[in-house]
């Protein structure tokens, strides 16, 4: 079975949500956005380093992609 093609607007939607939900049970999560996987769009999460919980799969039917960035901090 081939995955539905999430749309942009569909993941941009998602973001509000899952950046809430994260950020009460993953403190590595340092922001969330969205990113192209494949031809359709994905909630991107970084995290400051490895999870110690898996992060779901998806949220609110946008796959997420995880990428360990380090600490952010302004420049």
């Amino acid at each position: 079975m081939i995955p539905a093609m999430v749309t942009l607007d569909a993941a941009r939607g998602a973001t509000p949500h899952a950046l809430q939900m994260l950020l009460k049970s993953h403190p590595e999560v340092s922001g969330v956005g969205v990113t192209r996987r494949g031809r359709g769009w994905a909630l991107k999460v970084n995290l400051t380093r490895r999870p110690r919980r898996p992060l779901p799969k998806e949220i609110d039917g946008v796959p997420v992609v995880e990428e360990i960035v380090g600490r952010v901090s302004a420049q």
